[in-house]
């Protein structure tokens, strides 16, 4: 049985800068090399990549959603205190408005983009505006590959050997990276296509299971990386900005980041802290032991804490002022007797006031909408799911 961390770690898989000169060799001819090295490695390293992914992803996923940037209240300015609110998709209010990022139903599959509902051609985990059209991945045996799509879902590019997706708060940046051999590449890319493209920095490769993944944006500029050594089994992180790569020696299982403030939300065996992206000593700002920490609000004023149970389920969450860590609101389930219900740590803020998540019980998935003022509603479901699956998934995107 996995521990709560790596239950944690798991369930979590679920854009400037002054123009630069490109290097001395294209995308594509990055990418083919990869693929070509991808292939003669696929027989030796393809069980052992599988296999660590499984626990190697940090929680970034789980990812801030798209909204209006507003400035950042004073940390002087402390918001009142909400109260319990409990969450039952069944009696909630069924919501006129629909999700303001994209949502999947990898039942169908689909995808759900404002008000139109588009079926996909393969079942995307992440699915975000992209240019002309949509970048997305796919989970093929544990290995990820991140395809750019046009309008009608065909793909232009694909690149196997690639990680989840991190998209910036205000939905305008996606970051990747992909193993392109003797090194991981960490991408960084504005999705309006407006922007020159820039130097990637480069992450040492390893062993045999050696994985490079995104944990957010720290600034625009800057995404934080973690890379999990695949002879033993360690994990170290840094800033990636343009081609040069900081590490951050003092950091440990970060699971957030906010490119407003510039701070991360990071977790130790049993307690999480707010750090500053920038310390020198890595002091925490604020810690907690009640929560394990989500995504940063796309204003950075707010950060999500789950709740997790002994057994790495969550019953509820709240939301945190990121400034100081006091509680907002706090949002608990139903608890009916003989159902097993939680929310999934998979959540999406939708806008600096409203949060997305996917609220499970039994096979019955829904999406439900959490307002900062307290309020609950149903957004989307129910959709019946196997035990142990998640059809419903949201991905960060301005799809209004």
């Amino acid at each position: 049985m996995n521990t709560p961390l790596e239950d944690r770690v798991h369930d979590a898989l679920h854009r400037t800068a002054d123009p630069l000169q490109r290097a001395p060799f294209t995308v594509g001819d990055v990418r083919t090399r990869a693929r070509r090295i991808q292939r003669r490695r696929a027989v030796a390293a393809g069980a052992a990549v599988a296999a660590v992914l499984a626990v190697a992803v940090p929680f970034g996923l789980t990812m801030t959603g798209p909204a209006q940037r507003t400035e950042v209240p004073p940390a002087t300015q402390t918001p009142s205190y909400v109260g319990q609110v409990t969450i039952d998709p069944r009696s909630a209010e069924v919501s006129a408005t629909p999700a303001g990022v994209p949502l999947l139903d990898l039942s169908v599959p689909s995808v759900s983009a404002g008000s139109a509902q588009l079926d996909l051609p393969k079942p995307y985990e992440q699915l975000t505006p992209y240019r002309d059209g949509w970048i997305g991945t796919l989970n093929v045996d544990g290995d990820y590959v991140v395809d750019v799509l046009d309008d009608s879902f065909t793909v232009l590019d694909e690149t196997p050997g690639a990680s989840p997706l991190v998209v910036s708060p205000d939905g305008q940046r996606v970051a990747s990276t992909f193993d392109a051999g003797d090194h991981w590449s960490v991408i960084n890319s504005d999705v309006a296509g407006e922007e020159l493209e820039r130097p990637w920095a480069s992450v040492p490769d390893g062993p045999v299971g050696t994985v490079v993944t995104p944990v957010g944006f720290v600034s625009a500029d800057e995404v934080l990386v973690s890379r999990l050594d695949g002879g033993d089994g360690t994990f170290s992180y840094y800033l990636a900005d343009g081609d040069q790569l900081e590490p951050l020696p003092w950091l440990d299982q970060p699971t957030s980041a906010s490119p407003v403030t510039g701070t991360i939300a990071a977790q130790d065996d049993s307690c999480a802290a707010v750090l500053d992206a920038h310390s020198s000593s890595g002091a925490a700002l604020w810690r907690t032991c009640d929560h394990v920490l989500g995504p940063f609000s796309p204003d950075g004023s707010l950060v999500v804490g789950f709740t997790p149970t002994p057994g790495g389920d969550y019953p509820g969450l709240s939301l945190l002022d990121a400034a100081t860590g006091a509680s907002r609101v706090d949002f608990r389930v139903t608890m009916p007797k003989r159902h097993v219900v939680g929310i999934a740590s998979q959540v999406v803020w939708e806008d600096d006031e409203h949060l997305l998540a996917v609220y499970t019980d039994n096979a019955d998935q829904y999406v439900v909408r959490l307002g900062v003022d307290g309020s609950v509603e149903r957004v989307a479901g129910p959709v019946t799911v196997e035990s142990g699956e998640y059809a419903l998934r949201l991905t960060p995107g301005d799809v209004g």
